[in-house]
């Protein structure tokens, strides 16, 4: 079974404006499949869940301009999983909910838009943005940098 990730563009587009390389077909809102199995992924995902409280602390109180909060969160529909970006997360009466920001491609549960109640078992990832620059985002480096031989070199 694959895993499936799906691309915010809004987000790519920002890591073109801040310089970093990205071919174009990679600013694309487009679904890239990873086995469950990747080491690098199933990485990334552990680091981001690791500093997840870090993103509660500057969402419950941004101090220094921190904005466009994000969480990736998969949702499984039947035997499908897809993991999606939400924005405009919000925390009321201890429950976190999110607005899908992609179109999904694999889990037909949800569109574009529509505000999800979030489980924090079930996110991958999270972003925002602090003075131009992206924190977070921890899932995106895998998919832009899949060799190791990569990763080891421009991709950290």
């Amino acid at each position: 079974m694959k895993r499936i990730f799906t691309r915010l563009p809004g987000v790519l587009s920002l890591i073109a404006v801040l310089g970093l390389t990205v071919s174009s077909r990679a600013v694309e809102d487009r679904v890239i499949g990873v086995s469950a199995g990747d080491r690098a992924m199933n990485q990334a995902i552990e680091n981001a869940r690791n500093q997840l409280s870090h993103f509660w602390k500057v969402l419950a109180a941004p101090k220094n301009g921190e904005d466009n909060f994000c969480l990736k969160v998969r949702i499984k529909a039947d035997e499908k999983v897809e993991h999606l970006w939400c924005t405009d997360i919000r925390i009321e009466k201890g429950m976190v909910s999110g607005a899908i920001g992609n179109d999904p491609e694999i889990v037909k549960s949800v569109r574009l838009g529509q505000r999800i109640s979030i489980k924090e078992a079930d996110i991958s990832d999270w972003l925002y943005i602090k003075a131009d620059k992206m924190i977070g985002n921890y899932t995106v480096r895998p998919l832009m940098c899949p060799s190791p031989s990569r990763r080891a070199g421009n991709c950290r």
